[in-house]
């Protein structure tokens, strides 16, 4: 017998690209493309935290792969919180 080539639905799993677009959608995301790893990541995410703004998606890094990214700041504030912890996102 041979082995379904499709995988289970699995409800409840947390999923980091879902996640990302339930924060576009509610203005939580801000993509960052271009900024030294070293010296701009570190200061911007240091800032942003101090305000509780959106979380921010880094890309570009000067000297690295194209599709390398970071994510900062998923738990900033009650609206990226709830969204990590699988709240509604209207709930403040």
């Amino acid at each position: 017998m041979l082995a379904s080539t499709t995988a289970p639905i699995v409800r409840g799993v947390f999923d980091l690209r879902t996640w990302l677009d339930r924060a576009r959608q509610c203005d939580q995301l801000q993509d960052v493309h271009g900024a030294d790893l070293k010296l701009e990541l570190g200061a911007l995410t240091d800032l942003n935290a101090k305000r509780r703004g959106p979380a921010f998606l880094f890309s570009g890094f000067p000297g690295y792969d194209p599709g390398f990214q970071v994510l900062t700041g998923s738990m900033l504030n009650s609206t990226t919180f709830g969204l990590t912890l699988g709240f509604e996102d209207h709930l403040t």
